[in-house]
């Protein structure tokens, strides 16, 4: 006897005595490796990680984005209040400007009357601490400052000398221009160790004389502008760029421009007159805000984020404190019951091996009333219905084949989608909404004729597939013995009658079926038409201006409805070659969309088939299909589709 070969891959200790490798060991006698208890303490502190994970986190964001929007409207707030302040301010100084140069000032020298009126108006105010006037030579923009026209009158507390409310010359004359132009500029004249101050120039150019321009320039302090912040950076700068004041002294006193700052040219570029944003620059993230108060300045208030965000880091500290906590505690506590709450689940794991070994009669004591005790009561009962199950599902998946072969059955009774012959070139479309439809089309021709009819049995389904089976056989018969018998020559009301009686045979007058019949005689270029309650059928008509469409109307009662009927009617109606006879069934009309009650309707099929008419039948055929597919969506159809359209050659 040849001895048996042993394959390479199979080592000697996984060989049994007959030197045969054993099979693998079913999955229902493998041994637990991970305990259900392991899995139950992984599982949890998972989860539990997982669930304050995601709180910490999200509390984390929702603070965090709660805090930025806080700091975004309060400071665009204070930028804005302090703005309205700032234009206050300049605005009551330029009023006052506006009141000396109104005594009379002009281009000439000050009368001593004039002089006395200026001065009181410089004395009853507050906001302007000195004032000195000028005028300036428009057409040479050339500023001359004159001395001996007034006095500067400062309070005794204002801490500023006359030296100090002076422009250089040279300084001066740079704003010549804007005054000609605007006539109003603004100055940084701050000074080490003295309060912030600005200069206001305006000029009265309705009181220009001989070229020459009446000036005052005035001094107002910003000593205690923006003290109110809490570590927010303030900083106020003509739209060209030169700094007016800043909290930050060391700026403010060097008077350097603005040009290149991230929140400058935001608060510049933007059309609106306020706005906030988060930016970087060199000196590290920041939040800003701005306001244009008018008089071409801008008002710009920014804070570092981290400063600004050092409450939210100290709340997330807490929340990770938080966290650690609750996953200690979960811990332990899922030790202390692990086991406690897997006992149970233990002895249904070894009931569970006593149903694989084919034994259903399981027996197993209720732990409690708890969901693992209603589990257990719940197994005893299941194992003791497995056997009814398995027949059950045995019986359902002999009918879904019998449903399977009886839907492969009726495709049978149906026409190819492609037919041509000596007389009709025939396209059509089968859709059923199940497994079996209700829906049937046939045709045959008998000499010089060619019988063509379409049918719908009520719902869909193996019941309503049974009924067209009838009919299909019913008219099958009637075709061969039109054929046979030369002779007879049924009429479409004729075939009608007894189709009736054959369906109300089969369906006992509980299902019913709307049928439609056509005879195209080709000798006498007629149609002969009946109706057992059909959708009309339609006849399309090649014509100078395109296709025109007429509905075959014929009257009649539905097939299986009663034994005797009355005669069906029959209509005629005059055909030529070319004309294309188009069929269908209700479920093209009633197809609705997924999300409405709409139907497709017959005016919408209408507009398709004139589009695609002049490309022939199968065009017909394939773009109604395409467009009631389209209008149905991905829900299943509401009813079975058929579609015929037949040209005659």
């Amino acid at each position: 006897m040849q001895q048996q070969r042993i394959p390479p891959e199979t080592s000697s200790s996984e060989r049994s005595d007959d030197g045969v490798k054993p099979r693998p060991e079913p999955r229902a006698r493998r041994r637990v490796t991970i305990s259900i208890a392991t899995k139950l303490l992984m599982g949890v502190f998972l989860l539990v990680a997982l669930t304050v994970g995601f709180l910490n986190f999200s509390a984390i964001v929702l603070v965090t984005e709660d805090k930025r929007a806080y700091l975004f409207q309060s400071q665009a707030n204070e930028t804005f209040l302090l703005g309205k302040d700032f234009s206050g301010t300049l605005r009551r100084a330029v009023d006052a400007l506006r009141l000396v140069l109104g005594t009379g000032v002009t281009g000439r020298e000050l009368t001593p009357a004039q002089r006395l009126t200026a001065q009181a108006s410089i004395d009853n105010q507050s906001t302007v601490l000195g004032v000195r006037l000028g005028k300036l030579n428009v057409p040479g923009k050339l500023f001359r400052w004159e001395e001996g026209w007034l006095h500067t009158t400062l309070a005794p507390s204002a801490g500023f000398t006359d030296a100090d409310l002076a422009l250089d010359p040279e300084q001066l004359q740079s704003y010549a221009p804007i005054l000609a132009e605007r006539g109003i500029a603004l100055v940084n004249v701050s000074q080490v160790g003295k309060a912030p101050l600005v200069a206001v120039l305006y000029a009265d150019r309705s009181a220009t004389v001989n070229g020459l321009v009446p000036v005052a320039v005035g001094f107002f302090s910003l000593a205690s502008f923006g003290g109110e912040l809490r570590g927010n950076r303030l900083t106020i700068a003509s739209l060209g760029g030169e700094t007016l004041f800043d909290t930050d002294s060391a700026i403010m006193v060097s008077k350097s421009g603005m040009q290149g700052d991230p929140l400058f040219d935001f608060a510049t570029r933007e059309r609106v007159d306020t706005g906030a944003r988060e930016y970087e620059s060199t000196e590290g993230r920041f939040l800003g805000s701005y306001y244009r108060p008018g008089f071409d300045v801008v008002v710009m208030s920014r804070v570092s984020w981290d400063e600004a965000m050092a409450a939210t880091y100290t709340l997330t500290e807490k929340f990770i404190l938080l966290g650690l906590m609750a996953l200690s505690a979960t811990v332990f506590f899922s030790v202390v019951f692990a086991k406690r709450l897997t006992a149970p689940i233990n002895r249904l794991y070894e009931a569970t091996r006593s149903v694989a070994e084919g034994n259903f009669n399981v027996e197993l004591q209720s732990v409690g009333r708890d969901e693992i005790g209603v589990l257990t009561d719940s197994f005893v009962a299941m194992s003791k219905k497995i056997d009814e199950l398995i027949i059950e599902s045995m019986r359902k998946v002999q009918l879904e084949n019998e449903l399977a072969i009886a839907s492969t059955v009726q495709q049978t009774l149906i026409p190819p989608p492609q037919v041509d012959t000596n007389q009709v070139r025939i396209r059509s479309l089968y859709r059923s909404a199940a497994e079996c439809g209700g829906d049937w089309w046939g045709f045959f021709s008998k000499g010089q004729s060619t019988y063509c009819m379409i049918a719908d049995a009520t719902g869909h389904g193996l019941p309503s597939a049974l009924i067209t089976a009838a009919a299909q056989s019913c008219l099958s018969v009637l075709s061969k013995l039109a054929i046979e018998i030369p002779g007879w020559n049924p009429t479409p009301g004729d075939m009608l009658a007894i189709a009736n009686r054959a369906i109300f045979g089969a369906g006992n007058g509980k299902i019913n079926m709307t049928f439609f019949i056509a005879e195209l005689n080709f000798a006498s270029q007629e149609i002969v038409f009946a109706s057992a309650g059909h959708n009309p059928a339609w006849l399309f008509r090649p014509s100078p201006q395109g296709f025109t469409q007429k509905s075959l109307v014929a009257h009649g009662d539905r097939l299986g409805e009663q034994r005797d009927v009355p005669k069906f009617q029959e209509q005629r109606m005059p055909f030529q070659r070319g004309d294309i006879l188009f069929l269908y069934t209700d479920g093209m009309l009633e197809a609705k969309g997924p999300e409405s009650e709409e139907m497709f309707g017959k005016k919408r099929a209408a507009q398709i088939l004139q589009k695609s008419i002049s490309e022939g039948p199968a065009a017909m055929i394939a773009d109604l299909e395409q467009a009631v597919m389209l209008f149905n969506g991905d829900k299943p159809l509401d009813d079975d589709v058929t579609l015929v359209a037949v040209q005659t050659v």
